[in-house]
């Protein structure tokens, strides 16, 4: 069995937006940087993965995906 499952790839479109808005103000770092092992480079590595997965979704959307 098959399934489309690209239909997701807006909502991680607009969580995407909504963390360049706070990471842009910083808002709420300083409430992870209390917790032992954070970085805000794993956060922008995160938010680089989801940008990733969109691409992937976008791609796979188009006829020649798998051909």
């Amino acid at each position: 069995m098959l399934n489309n499952n690209t239909s997701i790839a807006p909502l991680f479109e607009r969580i995407l937006q909504q963390f360049a808005r706070l990471r842009s103000k910083n808002a709420f770092i300083d409430r992870f940087q209390k917790e032992e092992g954070f970085s805000v480079d794993m956060m922008d590595s995160s938010a680089e993965r989801v940008h990733e997965l969109i691409d992937l979704y976008a791609q796979a959307e188009k006829p020649d995906f798998l051909g």
